[in-house]
């Protein structure tokens, strides 16, 4: 670590170079928590430490997805090369920043275009790929943000949930250089839609309970622990009174909103050159964080975000929108 780097910690912000040089402390704190693993095969997320020998409850958090080996190494390299030749600029909890968008005061809900001229050149092949999957074939980024992860600089991201009066419901990032782990906490389960979502899913015809985890190659270790755990269960306690905490983990968590049990931790490996998507109630109703422990080595994020469905509701924000629109399909060298 350079001993004259300075930070862009503002606040209750912190990284290792203004607590050493500030005498200021992290305010990060554990708290006992049930941590619970995603697992990007069957799309559920399980109680860490559970064994086959053991029948567990996993957890159900809406639309998270993840797609390994999005891109190559070697795509992977050539987009590390390209985003270093651009100038970083310094951001909170030691981390750096980029930005490709518009100018946003977030207090005061008010954007505007400034120097925003598009993406840069190199992320046009990434968009075009986006199309061929069915979760992205309708998304039109107005945003692209790289960040840069440092342990050197101690950097981390505090528990938050991205603003949703201007960006929509998908958060698409792309991992670069390192593995990290993305950390999930609840937080306005009253809002919760995974109730929903699985009694949706219990009740269609067209898709048999038996077969509602075994989608495609289902070549994950969980195997034996869902065929211990039948959909028929599952769908029974759906059934029952959400509230009724005499039933064990509900995959939903969302009566822990009244309880006072142990907090619920739900932990994404990110690989490097896997994509991310947080999308509904994963998106709003959960907070995301990245551990300062869980950045072991440089790591780059690519994060692309989209408009907020009803952003364009009057005038003058049509006119930006339309104009911001155009610009997410204008490709530049920065």
């Amino acid at each position: 670590m350079d001993p004259k780097e300075k930070c862009g910690c503002k606040g209750i912000r912190s990284c290792l170079i203004c607590e050493k040089g500030e005498n200021k402390n992290s305010t990060y704190k554990c708290t006992e928590t049930d941590q619970y693993s995603y697992c990007p095969y069957c799309n559920l997320c399980w109680p860490e430490g559970a064994s086959d020998s053991d029948v567990v409850t996993p957890l159900y958090v809406s639309r998270v997805k993840l797609l390994p080996d999005f891109i190559s190494e070697e795509e992977e390299s050539s987009l590390i090369d390209a985003i270093d030749l651009i100038p970083w600029m310094q951001s909170q909890s030691g981390r750096k920043k980029q930005d490709f968008g518009p100018k946003i005061n977030f207090k005061k809900k008010k954007a505007k275009i400034d120097n925003f001229k598009g993406f840069p050149c190199f992320s046009k092949s990434i968009l075009e790929r986006f199309k061929q999957f069915e979760e992205l074939s309708d998304f039109f980024p107005v945003e692209l943000c790289h960040l840069e992860y440092s342990p050197d600089r101690g950097s981390a991201i505090d528990p938050h949930i991205d603003d949703f009066w201007i960006w929509g419901e998908r958060l698409v990032t792309i991992n670069l250089a390192s593995s990290t782990t993305i950390t999930l906490t609840p937080a306005n389960m009253e809002d919760c839609s995974c109730l929903k979502e699985c009694k949706k899913i219990f009740a269609d015809s067209k898709e048999s309970k038996e077969n509602f985890f075994k989608k495609g190659n289902f070549i994950c270790e969980h195997k034996m622990l869902i065929d211990s755990y039948t959909a028929d269960q599952i769908a029974q306690n759906h059934c029952n009174n959400i509230e009724n905490l005499e039933i064990p983990k509900e995959m939903c968590s969302m009566y822990r909103k009244n309880s006072d049990k142990t907090n619920v931790e739900v932990k994404v490996e990110l690989p490097p050159r896997s994509l991310l998507i947080l999308a509904g109630c994963s998106r709003y109703n959960w907070f995301h964080a990245i551990k300062r422990e869980d950045i072991l080595s440089r790591r780059l994020a690519m994060t692309f975000r989209e408009l907020a469905e009803n952003f364009m509701e009057n005038e003058k924000a049509k006119i930006l929108g339309t104009k911001l629109l155009q610009l997410g399909e204008t490709f530049y060298d920065p």
